[in-house]
């Protein structure tokens, strides 16, 4: 089995390129460049996507601050309990 291996290994070693190689090593090169423009783009936008962070955060807190005010004020239905279950438990009796 090995030796079929090393067989087919060597046969595809002599066997000729199936495509160019010319040109290979600028593609790559050009990759590269593009993926680093790509990320100095993506550095530039931190400083606007903290901001953007900072401003839900104060909005965020400042609803949950407001909306924690206007419960603490008991809700209409509550006032009444003359139909609470322990009341009308006791009326039964």
């Amino acid at each position: 089995m090995t030796g079929e291996l090393d067989d087919l290994l060597n046969g595809l070693a002599q066997a000729p390129a199936d495509r160019s190689l010319q040109g290979l090593e600028s593609a790559v090169l050009a990759g590269v460049a593009g993926e680093r423009s790509a990320r100095h783009a993506v550095r530039a936008l931190v400083p606007a996507q903290a901001a953007a962070i900072a401003v839900a955060v104060v909005v965020g807190v400042t609803a949950g601050g407001m909306a924690g005010l206007s419960l603490s004020r008991p809700a209409p239905a509550m006032l009444s309990t003359a139909l609470a279950p322990s009341t009308l438990l006791v009326a039964s009796r």
